[in-house]
């Protein structure tokens, strides 16, 4: 499922020059091989993204902080997002319509 061959860490400026994306759908779904933490700008510079459903689903490896993205005012899903990332250090406060363990 995904990208299960992906492994290593996601690099900060990955989406920096993407300013007309407007959606993350399934982007890193299934990514259990990447590790490290999401950095906290990597959607910084895309402002016009309204979903990120199921972005970092099944990413298991993931640590650090997830990237308060549910704030975001433009986004308008973000269901199934960090569903699977039970090692994220705020997983208790994404919401769990984002996949977290929050209210």
């Amino acid at each position: 499922m995904g990208c299960s061959g992906l492994t290593g860490t996601i690099p900060e400026n990955l989406f920096k020059d993407c300013t007309k994306m407007t959606s993350a759908n399934d982007m890193f779904v299934g990514c259990a091989g990447l590790t490290g933490s999401i950095p906290e700008t990597l959607f910084e510079n895309n402002t016009l993204i309204s979903s990120f459903y199921a972005t970092f689903n099944g990413c298991t490896k993931l640590t650090g902080n997830a990237p308060a993205l549910w704030n975001r005012t433009n986004a308008l899903n973000g269901t199934l997002c960090f569903s699977g990332c039970r090692n994220l250090s705020n997983y208790n406060q994404i919401p769990k319509a984002w996949g977290g363990g929050g209210e």
